[in-house]
């Protein structure tokens, strides 16, 4: 039975489907020739699924400036959220490949020092002696690259574009929304998290009804990574 892809293999599928690569003289290039979907928000008069949010938002005084300025806003949040997702989902990927590297540095770092403690006392000749005077140093080098870094820990099965995207849209909210506290605001949020969510090429998780992703997309949003 084939293993089942994780969110970043999956994420990072995606992305690959939307270049393709070109030989140049000077190496290769990725031609994106698939743009990515939110890239519509900043074409005026496109129709995009969050525009009935934005003018009811608009409707009701929640919102105030010029529709396709707020469309292009939305458009750069989720870029951004697109780019923060993909550098976690990255760094996942990576990760396997750098252990095997730091548990390889431990290793040269320990054999090193074993070696330099059996020529210690032998550095008279000119060889040994540059041996042992500069051992040290690369071994504490090893040593130090050989220490993962600290990172909060992350379940290998966190939406990283979820969090990102409602983290990023809440935050935007709390700064442009006039009394986000009155009766309806909420529900015209969310609905305008949905709108962009969709823009943004992705769906619904099964079994949740709109409003309810959104409510559970802004709730994890706020939880530290």
């Amino acid at each position: 039975m084939a293993k089942k892809p994780t969110q970043a293999e999956r994420f990072w599928q995606s992305e690959r489907e939307r270049r393709v690569a070109r030989s140049v003289p000077g190496g290769t290039i990725y031609e994106v020739i698939k743009p990515f979907p939110a890239a519509q928000l900043m074409t005026p008069g496109a129709a995009c699924s969050v525009d009935p949010a934005i003018r009811e938002a608009l409707d009701a005084g929640l919102l105030q400036g010029p529709f396709d300025a707020i469309r292009t806003d939305l458009a750069v949040l989720c870029t951004m959220a697109w780019g923060a997702a993909g550098a976690v989902y990255k760094a996942q990927l990576a990760a396997p490949e750098i252990r095997g590297r730091q548990e390889k540095a431990a290793t040269l770092a320990t054999d090193l020092r074993r070696f330099l403690a059996t020529v210690e006392n032998e550095d008279d000749a000119d060889d040994l002696s540059a041996m042992v005077e500069h051992g040290g140093a690369l071994i504490a080098l090893l040593e130090a690259y050989s220490e993962p870094e600290p990172v909060s820990p992350s379940a290998p099965a966190t939406d990283h574009l979820t969090r990102e995207f409602f983290a990023a849209l809440g935050a935007w909210w709390d700064d442009h929304a006039i009394e986000p506290d009155r009766r309806g605001a909420k529900a015209i949020r969310n609905r305008l998290a949905v709108g962009l969510w969709f823009d943004m090429g992705q769906e619904i998780t099964s079994g949740y009804f709109d409003d309810d992703f959104a409510g559970r997309g802004f709730r994890l949003g706020k939880i530290e990574p």
